[in-house]
C-alpha cells in the first residue's frame, strides 16, 4: 500500500519529468534512432537495413506500445538502445516490486538512463498503473511509397544506335532512371503481422524484387508450450555471438561497451530491400519456461557468377538493369536447415546452434581456401556451435565457440564490466582459423582468418561530461580512438572524437546548439590524415545545418551545405545525413566541392505524412562524375526523392 501511495505522489509531484519532453512523441522515431547510431562508430557506412528495421520497429510501437510490467528480456534487447546492465535493472525491479505503475517510477529506476527512458516515453505503456500510458488500436497498417530520380543524365541512359546496341548490350540500361519501392505492413497488436515489399531500382525494367512475411507471436501451444515466434516469407537470423548464423545488421564496434556484446534476438521477419540478404522459408521459435527450440529452413537463389559448370562469385548489388546483371539474377540456389536450442535464466544462458546448408553449384572461383572445401565436401557444409552468457554481480561474461565440417575452429569471448555508477568497460576478442567458414554470417570471423580484439571504455566524469576509449587491434589492422561529450549548458551539446589508424588519422568535432524546442543547429568539422610515401595528405570538412519545426511541428525542416576537399580515398570522410523516414544514411565524401540538402516533411493529417528531399553534389575538381554507366558529363549530381506514408 505504501508503494501505490509514494507512486501516487511521484505521478503527481513528477509530472515535470514526464512532460519536458512533451514534444518528443512527433520526432521520437528520428531522436531514438540518431542514438542508437551516434553509439557506434561513425567513421563507416551505416546499414539501411538496419536503420529500415528500427524504424519499423520503433513506428509500429508508436500504434501498438510495449507494456513494460509484461516485457522479457528479448523485447527490451530489441529495441537496441538499452545496455545488458539496464536491462537487468528493469527486469529485477519488476520482479522485487511488481508492476510498474507509472513512467514517473519507470524513470526513477536505479542504473537506467534518465536520456534513454524520456526517448522511449512515447512507445511504452504501464498496464495496471495508476493512469494508462496511453490508448492504442489493436488492427493498424501502414502503406510506405517513396520514389527517387536522379536529375542528371547518365550515360546509361543515353540513346544509343541499334548497331551500338547489339555490339554491346550492355552499354545501356533496360529501363528508365527512377528508383520505386513500397511497402505495406499490417499488425494486429503483438500477436501478428504481415508485411509485403516491392522495389524497382534505377534502369531495371519493372518491379524486381517482391518479398513477403507473416509473422504469429505467443501462440499457445499448450499448457507449457508457446509458439513464440512463427515467420513464413523472407526473415533473419541472429543467433550466439554470430559465427553460425547471423544475417542481420551488426555493429563491428561501438562506443558503448555494452554494444560490443552481440544481443542474439532469434529470428525476426525482413522488412529491408537487400535482395540478397534474408532468408526465405519459414522459422519457428517454440519457449517452455526457461527453454526456447527454434527451428528453420529455407530455400531461396542467390546472385553469382556461373562459370565452368560452377559459380564463382556472389553479388551483392542487388541490381538487374543490364542484360549480363539480369542474366546473373539467381542462378545460384541455396538451402538451409537449422536448429537452436537455449536456456535463458536470470543470471546465465546458454545455447546451441546446429545448422546444415547446400549450395546447387560448386564453387570454380579463384579463392584456394574455397577450392579445397568444394573438393573434399562438394557444395555441403555444417556448422555446430555453443554460446553463453553469465551475469556475475557487475560484470558480464559471453562467447560463442564454433565448427565447420571441415573441423575448423571460430571463437568470440568477451566480458563487460561495470567498474562503478558512472563507467563501463569491454574487451572482446575473436578468433577464426583460416579454413573456417559460415555461409549465413555477415560476422567478419564467419569467413574465417581473423585474429584480433576490441576494448572499449566509457567514463562519465560528470552529468555534463563523458570520455569513451575504444582500440581495436587484429592482425591487418591498429585502431585507436577517443571520445569526449560535453553538456556545458542547456541546449548546447560539444562532441570531439579522435582516432589513429595505421592508414589514416582523423579528428572531429561536433557543436549542436538548441535554441528552443523547434530549432537546431549543428556545425562539424573534419580532418583526415593519410600518408603517401614521405608525403602526408590531408582532408577536409565542414558542414552546417539547421533544424527548424513550425506549425506546431506539423512540418519540420532540414537543411545542411557542406564544403569537402578530399584529395585522397584513403582520407574519404563519412557524414551522417538526415532524410526521411526510413532512410537515414552516411554519405563517404571525396574529392573537392560543396554539397547541400533540403528536408521537409508535412503532416498531412493524423494518417498521412509526405516527404521531400532535394540534395546536390558540386565539385569543383571534376568535369565529369561517376564511371561507366553511371557517368554524368558534368561537375555536379542532384537527387529528388518524394516519400508518402499512410497509417491506420
Amino acid at each position: 500500500m505504501r508503494r501505490e501511495i509514494l507512486c501516487a505522489v511521484l505521478h503527481l509531484c513528477g509530472s515535470a519529468l514526464c512532460c519536458q519532453n512533451r514534444d518528443v512523441k512527433k520526432s521520437s522515431i528520428d531522436a531514438v534512432i540518431e542514438k542508437i547510431i551516434e553509439i557506434k562508430e561513425s567513421d563507416s557506412e551505416s546499414d539501411p537495413d538496419f536503420i529500415e528495421e528500427l524504424s519499423l520497429l520503433y513506428s509500429r510501437l508508436e500504434m501498438s506500445p510495449l507494456n513494460i510490467n509484461r516485457v522479457r528480456e528479448s523485447d527490451l534487447e530489441r529495441l537496441k538502445i538499452f545496455s545488458p546492465f539496464e536491462i537487468n535493472s528493469i527486469l529485477d525491479y519488476i520482479s522485487q516490486t511488481g508492476n510498474i505503475l507509472s513512467f514517473t517510477e519507470f524513470a526513477l529506476i536505479p542504473g537506467v538512463d534518465p536520456e534513454k527512458l524520456l526517448l522511449l516515453q512515447p512507445f511504452l505503456i504501464f498496464e495496471g498503473g495508476l493512469k494508462r500510458a496511453g490508448r492504442y488500436l489493436p488492427l493498424e497498417s501502414e502503406t510506405l511509397l517513396r520514389s527517387s530520380l536522379v536529375l542528371q543524365k547518365r550515360a546509361g541512359y543515353m540513346p544509343i544506335s541499334k548497331e551500338e546496341y547489339l555490339k554491346n548490350p550492355d552499354i545501356r540500361y533496360l529501363g528508365n532512371p527512377l528508383h520505386m519501392y513500397g511497402r505495406t505492413s499490417v499488425g494486429f497488436g503483438d500477436k501478428a503481422q504481415s508485411i509485403i515489399t516491392l522495389e524497382k531500382d534505377p534502369g531495371e525494367r519493372g518491379a524486381d524484387y517482391f518479398a513477403w512475411s507473416a509473422t504469429l507471436n505467443r501462440l499457445p501451444i499448450s499448457k507449457r508450450v508457446t509458439a513464440e515466434r512463427i515467420v513464413a516469407g523472407s526473415y533473419v537470423a541472429r543467433f550466439g555471438q554470430g559465427l553460425i548464423l547471423w544475417n542481420g545488421f551488426n555493429i563491428d564496434s561501438s562506443w558503448e561497451p555494452s554494444a560490443n556484446q552481440r544481443g542474439e534476438q532469434g529470428v525476426t521477419p525482413y522488412s529491408g530491400s537487400d535482395e540478397n540478404l534474408a532468408l526465405k522459408g519459414i522459422a519457428a521459435t517454440f519457449e517452455s519456461g526457461r527453454v526456447t527450440a527454434t527451428v528453420l529452413f529455407s530455400s531461396r537463389a542467390y546472385d553469382a557468377r556461373i562459370a565452368d559448370g560452377g559459380y564463382t562469385s556472389l553479388l551483392k548489388t542487388g541490381l538487374h538493369n543490364t542484360p549480363t546483371t539480369l542474366s546473373r539474377k539467381r542462378t545460384l540456389g541455396s538451402d538451409i536447415a537449422a536448429l537452436n536450442i537455449g536456456y535463458s535464466g536470470r543470471r546465465l544462458k546458454i545455447g546451441t546452434t546446429i545448422s546444415a546448408d547446400n549450395n546447387s553449384l560448386l564453387y570454380t572461383g579463384r579463392d584456394t581456401t574455397l577450392l579445397k572445401r568444394a573438393a573434399a565436401y562438394g557444395r555441403f557444409n555444417a556448422n555446430f556451435g555453443a554460446d553463453f552468457r553469465y551475469i556475475f554481480g557487475k560484470s558480464i561474461f559471453f562467447g560463442e565457440v564454433a565448427a565447420d565440417i571441415s573441423r575448423s575452429f571460430a571463437s568470440v569471448c568477451g566480458v563487460l564490466i561495470r567498474y562503478s555508477d558512472r563507467g563501463e568497460l569491454s574487451a572482446v576478442y575473436e578468433f577464426s582459423q583460416e579454413d573456417y567458414l559460415s555461409r549465413h554470417s555477415v560476422i567478419k570471423a564467419a569467413s574465417g582468418g581473423v585474429s584480433g580484439f576490441r576494448i572499449s571504455a566509457r567514463q562519465t566524469i560528470s552529468s555534463k561530461l563523458k570520455i569513451y576509449l575504444l582500440s581495436k587491434v587484429f592482425d591487418n589492422s591498429k585502431t585507436f580512438s577517443a571520445m569526449v561529450e560535453a553538456d556545458p549548458y542547456k541546449n548546447y551539446k560539444f562532441t570531439m572524437r579522435g582516432s589513429v589508424q595505421q592508414e589514416r588519422s582523423y579528428l572531429r568535432t561536433d557543436i549542436k546548439i538548441g535554441t528552443s524546442d523547434r530549432l537546431l543547429s549543428h556545425t562539424r568539422g573534419d580532418i583526415s590524415v593519410s600518408k603517401t610515401g614521405n608525403t602526408l595528405v590531408y582532408g577536409f570538412h565542414l558542414h552546417q545545418e539547421f533544424v527548424l519545426k513550425l506549425f506546431s511541428d506539423a512540418v519540420s525542416l532540414s537543411s545542411r551545405v557542406a564544403w569537402f576537399d578530399v584529395q585522397d580515398w584513403k582520407n574519404r570522410i563519412y557524414s551522417y545525413e538526415r532524410e526521411m523516414l526510413y532512410q537515414f544514411r552516411t554519405t563517404a565524401l571525396y574529392g573537392k566541392g560543396i554539397r547541400y540538402y533540403l528536408n521537409v516533411k508535412a503532416t498531412v493529417n493524423r494518417f498521412a505524412e509526405i516527404w521531400f528531399r532535394y540534395s546536390s553534389t558540386i565539385w569543383s575538381d571534376r568535369e565529369k562524375t561517376g564511371e561507366g554507366l553511371e557517368m554524368i558529363q558534368g561537375p555536379s549530381r542532384s537527387d529528388v526523392k518524394i516519400q508518402l506514408r499512410i497509417r491506420f
